[in-house]
């Protein structure tokens, strides 16, 4: 059985070091280099074919799933699994209907991407088995997101919540409210902490989903 030749995309480089150490305890599979940024793997492609890439699903405030038809147009049969700290539902759904052939969290053991690593290469989907409370509940009721999502917030804050996902600065949205750009940027950051976002592209792409822009 030939190796599955694996790249990782992540901003930040300890984890990439991390995860490429993992790797190499595993027989099967063979590092093929690592990228701050999806440009820079389009830009400088490895020496070497790859067969399965390791996507962070956002960095800086940049949702890497908008580049995913960039990725393919260079390398249809690549395929793809998302790495993230992220679970919420609608970002789980949002990346299959992009076209990721994996899903897996970063809290998870290494065990679990060493599954989808396996089931992924033979051409199969993998999702994280941590999602399948949460991806149950938006099964039963697609209209409903938890108590930590956009229900969770407060009446103001999900005002805040759209004029965020207008993209709107904090100064912009304390002008339109009439409160001060601190409480504005406090707002931004409770709402931010509440959802487990750690960019506005999320926060935007979750507002999408939800159909509140």
């Amino acid at each position: 059985m030939n190796p599955i030749r694996v790249h990782a995309i992540d901003d930040h480089a300890l984890f990439r070091r991390g995860i490429l150490e993992i790797l190499s305890r595993w027989p099967e599979v063979r590092s093929a280099g690592e990228s701050e940024t999806v440009e820079a793997f389009l830009d400088s492609p490895p020496n070497q074919a790859v067969d399965v890439l390791l996507l962070d699903l956002s960095m800086g405030d940049c949702l890497n799933l908008d580049k995913l038809p960039a990725i393919h147009a260079r390398l249809p049969d690549l395929r793809v699994i998302v790495l993230t700290m992220h679970n919420k539902p609608v970002l789980v759904k949002k990346a299959v209907n992009a076209g990721v052939q994996g899903y897996v969290v970063k809290q998870s053991p290494p065990e679990v991407l060493r599954a989808a690593l396996r089931r992924v290469s033979e051409g199969g989907r993998y999702l994280d088995p941590e999602l399948s409370e949460s991806l149950y509940q938006l099964l039963l009721d697609p209209e409903c997101d938890d108590a930590s999502g956009y229900s969770g917030l407060t009446p103001r804050e999900q005002e805040i919540f759209r004029l965020l996902a207008e993209s709107l600065s904090a100064e912009q949205i304390a002008r339109k409210l009439f409160i001060s750009k601190k409480t504005a940027e406090n707002h931004r950051f409770r709402i931010m902490q509440k959802l487990g976002f750690a960019s506005i592209a999320e926060l935007v792409s979750y507002a999408d989903e939800l159909g509140v822009i």
